[in-house]
């Protein structure tokens, strides 16, 4: 266990469990690798931030991993501090499951820059998380990339390559994605029960970008969906989708099990160059001021929807050009 500063002379392979680190220390790799084969590389336990710096850990069964403690009168909070790792050929890349307060469990945030997360099972997962906070960072090549179960995640100015399963997902946690950009997932979104904040980031090359499955207050501004099979895919969703384009997808917007409890509104987003631009049968659809431009099926096809004004078209395939909205 070290309970003091300590660093990697040279790379260090393990069988089993390899580091465990207590209080404020600082394990500094120096360039060097960690592996703990069938094992996790570093363990963080007890009282205390500690902070993983300058290498790589690479073919362990977990990387780094808060270990999960409970006490009758509840622990204090900690964050575990990541900079500059490769997290390589890993099954789990950051693990903090268990974490997050309930039954006097202890909370542990996750603070991460200037990392890589590359060909692992997951990058960042963890059930009963504390919160997540990743900037400058990369996933690719994982079958996940980031996958919180009840507890927070948010991610900026990162990206997202090749990730097998999902990009990025949530499920009843506090979910953020802004400023990034993701490429070539099955999925790149994944939302249930949650809430979702999505801003200025580029989604492409999915089977589906954005899908949620009982999402509330999820906002969707200011991104861009290119060449999808379906941009964005709601169902039982509550949302908002303001200032997005949608280009070169099969099927641009749709939503499935909608209705007075779960509304779905656009406002002012773009529609250009894909088969369909909105496309939904349900009630629960609000359209404002959106725009289409050749498309070649359907500009909006929305006939249980609500028309708020103001959609227009431009060069539509199908005539006519939209139904439940006048365009």
């Amino acid at each position: 266990m070290l309970t003091k500063n300590a660093y990697l002379a040279s790379d260090l392979s393990c069988r089993g469990n390899a580091l465990t680190l207590r209080g404020n220390v600082v394990l500094d790799l120096r360039g060097h690798r960690l592996t703990a084969k069938g094992g996790t590389a570093v363990t963080v336990t007890g009282d205390g931030s500690p902070t993983v710096r300058n290498g790589r850990i690479s073919e362990s069964s977990t990387g780094l991993a808060a270990a999960e403690e409970e006490s009758d009168t509840g622990l204090p909070a900690r964050t575990i501090t990541v900079r500059g790792v490769l997290f390589a050929w890993n099954g789990l890349g950051i693990n903090a499951s268990g974490t997050n307060g309930m039954f006097q469990n202890r909370y542990t945030d996750v603070d991460v820059k200037d990392s890589h997360f590359h060909r692992n099972g997951s990058g960042i997962a963890g059930v009963f998380t504390g919160m997540f906070t990743v900037s400058g960072s990369s996933f690719t090549n994982n079958d996940r990339g980031v996958h919180i179960d009840t507890g927070g995640v948010s991610v900026t100015r990162s990206y997202f390559g090749n990730n097998t399963s999902e990009a990025f997902g949530c499920e009843e946690a506090q979910c953020s994605l802004t400023d990034s950009r993701v490429e070539n997932s099955t999925t790149g979104v994944s939302v249930r029960t949650s809430p979702l904040v999505l801003r200025r980031t580029t989604i492409t090359g999915a089977t589906t970008a954005v899908s949620a499955v009982v999402g509330f207050g999820l906002e969707l501004t200011s991104n861009t969906f290119a060449r999808n099979t379906t941009g964005v895919d709601l169902t039982l969703s509550a949302a908002t989708l303001t200032g997005n384009t949608f280009t070169d997808n099969t099927t641009g917007f749709t939503a499935s099990s909608q209705d007075s409890d779960f509304v779905a509104t656009l406002v002012n987003n773009r529609f250009v160059h894909n088969t369909d631009g909105v496309f939904t049968t349900e009630a629960g659809v609000a359209l404002k001021g959106n725009r289409a431009v050749r498309n070649s099926g359907w500009a909006f096809y929305a006939p249980n929807g609500t028309d708020l004004g103001g959609n227009t078209q431009v060069s539509t395939g199908h005539r006519p050009p939209c139904a439940g909205v006048a365009c």
